[in-house]
Formats: structure tokens, sequence, C-alpha cells
């Protein structure tokens, strides 16, 4: 899995898709690929909660990731609202037993899984809520 840390930007995955961003190569479509899967690549729910952490980090809720060329502006071009709320529907996928992201985590042990897990479902709720204040519910 190439992590350092229960955070949403501390793997390598996450790197990868926030250079990618940067260097224009990230397609959503890719994703959407991915989430259509019988199973979900580690790939896959590493990078729906990355771009969920990025849209938090583009309204300042999270810090900027240490990226080369990430820019709050670059965040809003890429994550705009209705991509926001196609993320958040695609949590219950990634956060679930079967998802290979869920499962590397849980894998880890049960103290480093609840730790991911709070990361994780502290970004999606604070996503749902920024959502709200956005767009209305």
């Amino acid at each position: 899995m190439g992590a350092w840390g229960t955070g949403l930007f501390e793997n390598d995955s996450a790197l990868d898709l926030l250079d990618d961003i940067v260097l224009d190569r990230f397609e959503l479509d890719d994703l959407r690929r991915g989430l259509e899967e019988v199973e979900i690549s580690h790939e896959v729910g590493c990078g729906v909660l990355t771009l969920i952490e990025l849209t938090l980090a583009g309204h300042g809720l999270r810090e900027m990731p240490v990226t080369d060329g990430m820019t709050r502006e670059l965040i809003h071009r890429t994550i705009d609202g209705a991509r926001a709320a196609w993320l958040l529907d695609q949590t219950d996928k990634v956060l679930r037993p079967g998802s290979e992201e869920y499962d590397l985590w849980h894998e880890a042990g049960p103290e480093i899984f609840r730790e991911w897990l709070g990361h994780a479902n502290a970004a999606v709720a604070d996503l749902r809520q920024l959502r709200q204040h956005l767009i209305g519910p």
C-alpha cells in the first residue's frame, strides 16, 4: 500500500493522484470506471478519499497537501460542487468490507484501522456539512 501514516494524504497512491492533478493527467472518468467494478481497487478507493480530503483543503477545512503546484484554484477547477456530491455518493462503496482500500487498512491491525477509518469518516462528515452549506440539502 505504501503508507507511512493513516492520514488521507499519507500514502503513495494519494500523492500520485495529487501529482496527476497538478500535471493535468487526472481523469475523473477513470475513477468512475473503477467504481463500476465488483471489487473496488485500492487506487480507486484511495482516490475517492483523497479527492474528498482535497476538496476540504480547497475550502480551508484541511491543510493543503504538500504538492508543488497545488493551489486552491486548481482544486476548485478539479472538484466542483457536483463532483463533490458525486464523491460523497461513492463513499459507501469504499468504506466497507470488500473494498481493497478498506480491507488493506483492516489488515494493518485494529488500532491503525480505527485511526484511518476515523480520518475517512471525519472527511466524509465534513464534506457533507460543507455541501449543505454551499448548495443546501
